[in-house]
């Protein structure tokens, strides 16, 4: 009777407790919610290999990646309880023309609003692999193309799946000094190792400056909105013009994902210091 009633009180808790600001964090290798208004950690799972989480658009559903001893990783959703609806084997580029490499991590998930899910692995004989999935509303999954990018950070793909922007970055110099911009990979290059992957070895490429890349996403079929890190810069790269416009502020219909640069919480008598920057440190998402 007592755990049952504690079951429903967490239940209750966290209805109530979803209505205000959440993170999906990383505590002490723990992942799980973390409700700001609420001061409060929800735990779901305790394993160390999870680098990068996402809530879905509504906020009802979390996209996660899991990786078991650096050989085989999984991308994993489910709900705000920690319910899971669905689990999909990210398996390592194999081809004959390169060594066989085993999957690393997800370090970046897009979910988009038309239940496309686009994972970046850092592995593969380039650098990285960027896998687009299509999941319908039963959670059943279709693998539908996979890139091998040298370079590619933050990707988002066209609305029609045509072309996918990558922030990008070159080096100008042996002193390590950048310049950062995006490329623009052509999605319907078939090349190797199968029909529906491509390697594309000459991206459309746009030079932005010497900030990084933020956030990259598309605004429609023609229009890529590029976000800069320090300086939060907005630009607008318009394809078909080959035109890049500097704009004053962001875009009411799109919304970018401000993370705090450190988030304190307190989880019992101890204080954490959580470092926010998606998909590299302690914070990966945010939904309010």
């Amino acid at each position: 009777m007592l755990r049952k009633n504690f079951l429903i009180v967490l239940i209750l808790s966290s209805t109530i407790l979803a209505q205000g600001k959440k993170y999906l964090v990383r505590v002490d290798n723990s992942f799980g919610i973390y409700y700001e208004d609420e001061k409060f950690f929800l735990r779901l799972s305790d394993d160390k290999g999870i680098h990068s989480a996402t809530w879905s658009p509504d906020g009802n559903y979390i996209a996660y990646g899991l990786t078991y001893d650096y050989e085989s990783t999984k991308l994993f959703i489910i709900d705000e309880a920690g319910k899971k609806f669905g689990e999909i084997s990210i398996q390592p580029l194999k081809d004959k023309n390169f060594e066989d490499d085993n999957v690393r991590y997800i370090k970046h998930i897009e979910w988009r609003d038309d239940n496309i899910i686009i994972t970046d692995s850092n592995v593969g004989p380039h650098g990285g692999l960027v896998d687009i999935w299509q999941i319908d509303s039963s959670f059943n999954y279709k693998h539908l193309k996979r890139a091998d990018i040298i370079e590619c950070s933050r990707p988002s793909v066209s609305p029609k799946l045509d072309f996918m922007a990558c922030g990008w970055r070159y080096d100008e110099s042996d002193k390590n000094e950048y310049t950062y911009g995006i490329a623009i990979h052509n999605l319907n290059k078939k090349w190797f190792p199968e029909d529906k992957n491509f390697f594309d070895e000459e991206p459309a490429s746009v030079e932005i400056g010497k900030d990084k890349i933020r956030e990259v996403k598309w605004l429609s079929e023609n229009e890529i909105l590029i976000v800069l890190d320090k300086k939060k810069a907005f630009y607008v790269y318009k394809i078909k013009e080959d035109k890049l416009e500097k704009i004053d502020s962001m875009p009411k219909e799109v919304k970018i994902k401000e993370f705090p640069e450190v988030l304190e919480i307190k989880i019992g008598n101890k204080k954490h210091k959580l470092y926010g920057f998606p998909g590299t440190h302690n914070i990966f998402d945010s939904h309010q």
